[in-house]
Parts: C-alpha cells; structure tokens; sequence
C-alpha cells in the first residue's frame, strides 16, 4: 500500500511540481526537495539506468590510488559476510557519487545490472535522480530512498540506504 501511495505522490509531482505544499504531508521534504532539483535541471524522468562515468581504466586507475577505497574494502567485505542470503548489496561511492566498489551476491548483482547499478557509473543525484547515493552527499547527512521516492521511474523497484563518509 506504501508503494502505491508514493507512487501515486510521484506522478502528482511530474504532472504538476507546484503541489508540493499539498504533497509535503505524505512525501518527506528532503525527498521532494530534490525532487524540485532533479526537475530544475531537466532530468528526464523516465530514464531507466544510470550513466557510465569512469572507463575500466580510470575505474582501475581510481581504485589504485584511493585511500578510502584501501581502508574500506576490507570493512566493506566484513560487513557482506554477515549479509549472505539477504540479498543486499553493499556499494563504495566517490565524494561525486561514482561508484567504485560493489559487493553483493552474483545474482543480486545481475538483477541490477540493467539499472547500470554497478562500478564507474554515475549514482549522483546530477546524473541519477533522486537516489540514496546522490542525495546523501548533497544533503550530508544519511537517508534511505524508498520506491516512487526516486526520481527516475527506473530506480521505483529500488531501495536505497546511504550515509556520507567525511
């Protein structure tokens, strides 16, 4: 029922965006606040996948040189261990919000791979809508994204928990 509801909230939103004082009392303000982002800047939507911003080459490059990336892996493969059979998946994202590490099950990965929810693409709330990854970092503080909470109707089956590393 809470799916339909946001859903219902999110399609209020892309017909009309200035109903927002109508939709803040089912739709929390950090999520409609970069709701209004995502439409200022002329984000479609409807896109169903994240873009690719890192080539393997500069994913590798990244990688070598990354000292959160060194210290949180083995956190980050720790954690994974004690969430088999979940299905979650664990990412490590940039200060920009690429992603440059994922861990999870090979089929939890699969089922994601066609959202492009994988290493060198770009999570940022810029390139991805509203997403648990993008807006942590905009707002600076953690956040779970759930369902038609996302901007772009691709990310609806998706959620999303992220919190800012600094």
């Amino acid at each position: 029922q809470k799916v339909g509801e946001i859903k219902d909230k999110w399609e209020s939103f892309m017909t009309n965006p200035t109903i927002n004082d109508h939709l803040q009392t089912t739709v929390r303000r950090e999520i409609l606040n970069s709701w209004d982002r995502c439409q200022s800047i002329g984000l479609n939507p409807e896109q169903q996948q994240a873009k690719t911003s890192l080539t393997s080459y500069q994913l590798e490059s990244l990688l070598s040189e990354s000292y959160l990336y060194l210290a949180a892996k083995p956190i980050i493969d720790h954690i994974f261990d004690t969430l088999i059979g979940t299905g979650y998946l664990i990412t490590l994202n940039d200060e920009s919000g690429k992603m440059i590490y994922l861990k999870g099950e090979r089929d939890s990965i699969r089922k994601m791979e066609k959202r492009n929810f994988s290493p060198g693409m770009d999570w940022s709330e810029a390139a991805a809508g509203t997403n648990a990854i993008g807006t942590s970092i905009i707002s600076k503080k953690p956040i779970q994204v759930f369902s038609a909470e996302h901007y772009c109707e691709g990310f609806h089956s998706m959620t999303c928990s992220s919190s800012p590393i600094f």
